[in-house]
């Protein structure tokens, strides 16, 4: 490059002034194109499984030399996998983050770290701020370098704290991941004691506070269970066990007695994480086995569908397909599910449903052989492996009986000869708390049978019987009474429900008097 410069200035003074400015122009093209902007964004990216070999980051809005996409893995730091994103002044005031599995594309899902939306779709795009409102750089150092934390599975990214980090000079780094079974993060806050000498404390009765993101596996579904994470320095003065609390302003607090984390090993430098999950005395070292504790599959909804079928809901999605590329492979396994009725013995079914053409599903209907007996109690069980928390659900056949409501009353009193119109009727069943129409509502099979021409009393029965086979009965009794003395006794009347007469419209008979006929 510094020969060709010198070309140009002896060409200059033969050529004058014009090749001068030439001269000029291809300096200055030249610097441009190798200068490295001095100001850059440092992505500290943190894996549960540690592996950041191969993966990188794709960005955007940089500005003119700054770093284009993709920016390969820099390096590691005690935080995670390190990205350096050069920034150049005319950057724009937010700058692109996508955490890439590797150099390709894929569907939106399967290239990149995050959270699946709720309603499907491409896992977000994340942005890093770079400018105030005044358009000013803002959280660069004097080095102009500014750290941003990102979690796996985590749509947010973390900006460095003057107070408790993370990666806080001269002080080391403690990351609580906490879960609330309850999944109630406003307003909980950390209370903790003994860090050292300007490590992280409480200020004001305000403890410190959880980061505003949630944050759980790469590929979790988000707005389900979510993680909160918080940072705390640790002065080199500090004691070896901190005091933690999680708790309120209020002083309301999820585990009543005090608790101490050990920080023996980050006084003053480095960076550890550890885990707690809401109303236990438990601090988990590994990820795996919080992990385990805190998403564990359950079964939110579990109903039977009829007596052959039953119909479970987990609280998140259970994958059933893996895909590389354009190739879909199942893997679901109908061994992962069981039923035992309440003497341990394996209840059969033909098959599990559920719906097609997705990788991740939340719901299946379980189809048994034989239909399911009353007064026994069931357990549904879902384990992939010996190693998983089971979900389990308890179930029984429902005993309650459908209900019938007859429109009009069920105790008629009726003179000989007088006509009758039996009322409308309709019949409804439980479902787990529903009450639900019932179509097969009719008079009982030999109960029909009404004559007034003759004295006495006579029952009508209705019957209805649900999907688990529990049947209802409601009796209309009519009374018929002769006002002077006996009459001549004639053939009973049966009544008879014509098929397909619409339920909701009742039945209805008439007998006409004799001196009408």
């Amino acid at each position: 490059m510094k020969k060709l410069l010198k070309l140009f200035s002896v060409t200059a003074f033969f050529m004058g002034v014009l090749v001068s400015l030439n001269l000029v122009g291809a300096e200055e093209i030249t610097t441009t194109s190798e200068e490295t902007p001095s100001r850059k964004v440092v992505v500290h990216y943190h894996r549960w499984d540690g592996e950041y070999e191969g993966r990188t980051v794709w960005t955007w809005n940089t500005g003119t030399n700054g770093s284009q996409a993709p920016v390969e893995l820099s390096g590691t730091s005690s935080f995670g996998g390190t990205f350096d994103i050069f920034i150049d002044d005319d950057a724009q005031s937010e700058i692109g983050l996508i955490l890439r599995y590797g150099a390709g594309w894929g569907n939106g899902q399967n290239d990149r770290d995050g959270l699946i939306p709720p309603g499907g779709g491409d896992k977000a795009n994340k942005a890093i701020i770079i400018r105030d409102e005044a358009g000013e750089f803002t959280g660069f150092g004097e080095d102009g370098v500014k750290h941003v934390f990102v979690f796996e599975g985590s749509d947010d990214v973390i900006y460095q704290d003057e107070t408790h980090g993370p990666l806080r000079e001269g002080y080391g780094t403690l990351a609580v991941v906490y879960y609330d079974p309850a999944e109630s993060y406003d307003g909980w806050n950390i209370w903790t004691w003994d860090t050292g000498t300007g490590g992280s404390a409480p200020a004001n009765d305000t403890g410190v506070p959880f980061s505003l993101g949630a944050l759980d596996v790469d590929g979790a579904e988000g707005g389900t269970e979510m993680f909160r994470v918080a940072f705390l320095s640790i002065g080199p003065d500090a004691a070896d066990s901190i005091g933690f609390i999680v708790r309120t302003d209020a002083w309301v607090k999820q585990w009543e007695q005090d608790l101490f984390l050990d920080v023996s090993d980050i006084k003053g430098e480095g960076f550890k994480t550890l885990f707690y999950i809401g109303n236990s005395d438990v601090i988990y070292t590994e990820f795996s086995e919080f992990e385990a504790v805190a998403n564990a599959f359950e079964v939110e909804n579990g109903n039977l569908e009829d007596a052959r079928s039953l119909l479970v809901e987990f609280n998140k999605p259970i994958r059933v397909n893996t895909e590389e590329g354009d190739v879909v492979t199942s893997i679901f396994d109908p061994s992962w599910f069981t039923v035992t009725d309440g003497s341990g013995n394996v209840v059969p079914f033909t098959s599990i449903s559920y719906e097609q053409g997705v990788n991740t599903i939340s719901r299946f209907m379980v189809i048994f052989e034989n239909e399911l007996r009353k007064n026994v109690d069931y357990t549904f069980t879902y384990q992939q492996t010996e190693e998983d928390i089971p979900a389990v659900l308890e179930f029984a056949v429902p005993t309650e009986a459908p209900t019938i409501t007859v429109i009009g009353s069920r105790s008629v009193t009726l003179e000989l000869g007088d006509r009758y119109s039996l009322p409308t009727f309709r019949a409804t069943e439980q479902f787990y708390g529903e009450n639900l129409p019932l179509y097969n509502a009719r008079v009982k099979d030999g109960s029909g049978f009404l004559s007034t021409r003759e004295a006495g009393t006579y029952q009508i029965v209705l019957t209805a019987t649900d999907r688990f086979g529990n049947v209802g009965e409601e009796t209309i009794t009519v009374t018929v009474v002769d006002p002077c003395e006996p009459s001549t006794a004639v053939p009973a009347v049966q009544i008879t429900l014509l098929a397909g007469l619409p339920l909701l419209a009742g039945a209805y008979f008439a007998l006409r008097r004799k001196e009408d006929q």
